[in-house]
């Protein structure tokens, strides 16, 4: 681990200076999402689920397909592999951040839902606590599913940012990533001024934006910032760790660690880590339906306003 971690003291951000993608304008995007969401080991899998979306039309079901009057549609899906009350907590964060785009005139955002039948009751529950107040679809029949089979499974994937043809631009989730929400708004911003198209030398400016921010901001280096337990017997308790490393020349405090679920507790070995030391995150939870699980936890620290985004994921399976 000693030997893991220095490693990491030299850890560099490649960029991509030429992707060959659908929609040409987008190959700077794969950067952003490389930080700090996804661990080296999952990039190649990242870098693919990623690459067979951007640029690609997305269709949306005829009851709320839209016209192109709009120069920039943020479409946020939430499917049934993520629990139901893991989606529905938090949605009152996204009225706070469109708060800020209030005055963007051409834009809207589409939340799209697909709730299980036995959640339903739960669901349209949650749904009225979160008050909402952008167009929401209930997709009982999996029809916007069905219609884009280039989707992945990975939750972080399922935000995208469509242009007046419907194209997806940008994808990636960035509630507690301020980097993403930032680069988010240049995009939209950018839409609306062009008509809803993007123009070609855009990707350039985003990419040296991107230089400047996607760096620790906190002064904590993580060996992974998500890992995958494989399969797990349903209801037993999962134990996992993260490492991180203080590599700044100050203290570095934990204010707080949040999770996405009741279900998942977290805690640190110390929550003042001096220069040079360590501290373990220990994550520990117990799947409770079968199927693939995933699950999130934000580490905040004094002074800094971006949270660190860990990732759980695995497959529960029933045994005997």
């Amino acid at each position: 681990m000693a030997e893991r971690l220095i490693s990491l003291q030299k850890f560099k951000f490649y960029y991509y200076e030429k992707i060959k993608l659908a929609y040409p304008a987008i190959a700077v995007f794969l950067v952003i999402l490389m930080y700090p969401v996804i661990s080296r080991n999952s990039r190649k899998k990242y870098e693919s689920d990623l690459s067979s979306v951007i640029g690609c039309r997305m269709l949306l079901p005829p009851e709320m397909d839209r016209d192109n009057s709009h120069s920039a549609t943020l479409v946020i899906y939430y499917d049934t592999i993520t629990c139901i009350s893991c989606m529905m907590n938090r949605l009152g964060e996204w009225n706070e951040l469109f708060s800020e785009l209030k005055d963007s005139h051409g834009f809207t955002p589409l939340f799209i839902f697909e709730p299980s039948i036995q959640d339903s009751a739960e669901y349209r529950q949650k749904l009225d606590h979160a008050k909402l107040t952008y167009q929401v679809f209930s997709d009982y029949h999996r029809t916007f599913r069905r219609s884009n089979p280039d989707i992945a499974d990975n939750s972080s994937l399922k935000t995208f940012l469509l242009d007046r043809q419907h194209r997806v631009v940008f994808a990636g989730n960035p509630l507690h990533n301020m980097v993403l929400w930032e680069v988010l708004q240049m995009y939209i911003s950018v839409l609306l001024e062009n008509d809803g198209t993007l123009p070609d030398r855009f990707p350039e400016k985003v990419h040296d934006y991107i230089a400047t921010r996607t760096r620790p901001q906190n002064g904590l280096l993580f060996d992974t910032f998500q890992t995958d337990v494989g399969n797990v017997r349903n209801g037993s308790t999962q134990t996992v760790t993260f490492t991180a490393l203080n590599t700044t020349k100050s203290a570095v405090e934990i204010a707080g660690i949040l999770t996405d679920c009741d279900c998942v507790q977290a805690d640190a070995s110390t929550y003042s880590i001096t220069p040079g030391r360590t501290c373990i995150i220990t994550v520990s939870f117990a799947p409770e339906d079968i199927g693939h699980f995933e699950h999130h936890v934000f580490i905040q620290t004094a002074g800094c306003s971006d949270e660190t985004h860990l990732i759980i994921t695995g497959n529960s399976i029933s045994f005997g």
